[in-house]
C-alpha cells in the first residue's frame, strides 16, 4: 500500500487567500459556473477536445476535494495539489486530474512494485471501461456537490503508480473496492520532460467510447479506454 503521509487529512488545500475568494464566489452562486466546466457531456458528442485553462482547473479541482473530505475507506491516502491540476473540455465539460504534491519525475522514474500515489481523477458522464463495459455505478464512489437543480454528481479514482511482475509501469484506478478497477500501461516516451505532473488529452473512438490519454510529465504516457457511464 502508498505510505500515508504525517498529516491526517488525505487532502491538503494550500493558498488560503485564494480558498476564501472560492467560498465567497460559490456564496454568489459560482457553483452553477463550477460544474458549467465540468459537466461532461461523455465523448459520444464531443466534436472538439481541449485544455481547461490553468486557473479554471485550479477552481474546480479545489471545489472538488473540498466536496470529498478526508474518507476513511479511501484506498491510501495522499496529499495533493489543486494549483497543479490539469483538465480537458470534451464538448460542453471535461475531466479533471488533482496530482499528488509531492509527485517529482524522479519518483516516476524510479517506481517499483511499491504503489505510488499519483493523484485524484475526476469524472462525470464517463467513467474507465472494464471489459468493453461502463462499471455498474454501485462499484463507482460517487460525490454530490451543490443543492437542488444545481446538485451535480462526479465520480473520482484515486490513482497509484507500481511495476508489474513483468517490471512494466502501470497505473492503477481506484474507485470503492480495494482492488483496482482497471489498470493501464504507462509508457517511456522519446518526448521531453516538462514540469506538468499531469496532463490530459483524448479521443472519440465510437458512439459511447473514447481514449483518455494521460500524460506524466510530458515523457510518460497512458492510453484509458473510457466509455459513457451507466445510468
Amino acid at each position: 500500500m502508498v505510505a500515508a503521509p504525517a498529516a491526517p487529512a488525505a487532502v491538503h488545500l494550500t493558498n488560503s487567500a485564494f480558498a476564501h475568494r472560492l467560498r465567497a464566489a460559490q456564496g454568489r452562486g459560482c457553483m452553477k459556473t463550477l460544474f458549467a466546466l465540468f459537466a461532461l457531456t461523455t465523448f459520444a458528442v464531443a466534436e472538439g477536445i481541449e485544455p481547461i485553462p490553468a486557473d479554471k482547473a485550479e477552481m474546480v479541482s479545489r471545489a472538488l476535494v473540498q466536496a470529498l473530505g478526508a474518507p476513511a475507506d479511501v484506498p491510501f491516502t495522499s496529499v495533493v495539489d489543486p494549483q497543479k491540476a490539469s483538465g480537458m473540455r470534451a464538448g460542453a465539460g471535461g475531466l479533471i486530474f488533482v496530482p499528488a504534491a509531492k509527485l517529482t519525475i524522479e519518483a516516476v522514474a524510479a517506481a517499483g512494485k511499491e504503489p505510488l500515489a499519483l493523484g485524484q481523477l475526476w469524472m462525470r458522464g464517463a467513467s474507465p471501461s472494464v471489459g468493453d463495459a461502463a462499471p455498474a455505478a454501485a462499484k463507482l464512489r460517487t460525490i454530490e456537490m451543490g443543492e437542488g437543480e444545481e446538485k451535480r454528481r462526479a465520480q473520482v479514482y484515486f490513482v497509484s503508480l507500481a511495476r508489474n511482475d513483468a517490471g512494466t509501469l502501470e497505473l492503477s484506478f481506484f474507485a470503492k473496492e480495494k482492488e483496482a478497477l482497471v489498470k493501464a500501461r504507462l509508457a517511456k516516451t522519446d518526448a521531453d520532460e516538462n514540469g506538468t505532473p499531469v496532463a490530459l488529452t483524448g479521443r472519440k473512438e465510437g458512439e459511447n467510447t473514447g481514449v483518455l490519454v494521460m500524460t506524466v510529465f510530458g515523457s510518460y504516457k497512458a492510453d484509458v479506454p473510457v466509455i459513457k457511464a451507466a445510468e
